[in-house]
């Protein structure tokens, strides 16, 4: 979780992440639109996710005792792991099955750029391509509709209404990340989408949970499941990584990105 790629704002306005010196016009389309390179983004139909998204207070009231409670609590789809920081989860995020494979196909059969830096190596599907997406844009819209407001009575912190960043990664053989604590910007919540249907620990790919005073290794590792929504806030304490793969054979696929601050936080 590390490149800004796109961002979307308000009712389905997508916008590439710009240089300071890079004019940016939003449409005035009834619709909605925002233009970026001659591009329209239209709003697009929001995904059927899980009902859990409707009952934030059930879900609020275990975030809060959880602060003082070891270990693991759960409600229904819903997991917490408070330490070596506090990293959530929401099972079978994605209800409409259809809609699910047809993402699934997307993101498997679509072409990846490698991105390979010192801190790490991986592949992301071109900015443009996955942002113009109609299966991509419905859940962006789904992101900014229903995931927002969710989050921000959760985690109790406010969020900025229409933006989040979104990408899509995939890890093959010798792939990683390294330890990183996602603080940059406005960010303010990390995502995570796992999309493999199979995955084995000895495989690698974990996400790894570090202890800020002590990064030399992981205290916690999260196995990718799929169909999973996983979420954390970004702060001086949040470090993680991702495992090399390990195995010559598999392929882990995610979509990735960030929820951010408020204008009046950030401004």
């Amino acid at each position: 979780m590390w490149w800004d790629t796109w961002e979307m704002w308000g009712r389905g306005r997508f916008r590439k992440k710009r240089k300071s010196n890079q004019k940016v016009m939003t449409s005035k389309r009834k619709l909605g639109c925002y233009q970026s390179d001659s591009k329209y983004f239209i709003t697009a139909e929001p995904v059927e996710l899980n009902g859990l998204l409707q009952r934030p207070k059930c879900v609020e009231n275990v975030y809060r005792r959880s602060i003082q409670v070891d270990g693991h609590e759960k409600v229904t789809d819903f997991g917490i792991l408070n330490e070596p920081f506090k990293v959530c989860w929401i099972q079978n995020f994605i209800q409409d099955e259809q809609y699910l494979d047809d993402l699934i196909n997307f993101i498997e059969n679509t072409v990846y750029e490698l991105r390979n830096t010192d801190m790490f190596t991986y592949h992301q599907i071109e900015d443009e391509i996955f942002m113009s997406n109609p299966l991509v844009q419905r859940l962006a819209t789904s992101l900014v509709q229903n995931v927002i407001p969710f989050l921000s009575k959760v985690v109790g912190k406010k969020l900025n209404k229409e933006k989040v960043t979104i990408s899509a990664s995939k890890y093959t053989y010798t792939n990683h990340l390294l330890c990183h604590d996602d603080m940059s910007g406005d960010r303010r919540i990390a995502f995570i989408i796992y999309l493999n249907k199979k995955w084995d620990k000895s495989w690698g790919g974990t996400l790894d949970l570090y202890r800020s005073d002590y990064l030399l290794e992981p205290t916690t590792n999260i196995v990718p499941e799929f169909n999973r929504f996983l979420f954390f806030e970004v702060s001086r304490f949040s470090f993680h990584q991702v495992a090399e793969i390990i195995n010559k054979n598999a392929v882990r696929y995610t979509i990735n990105g960030w929820f951010h601050k408020p204008l009046d936080e950030v401004n």
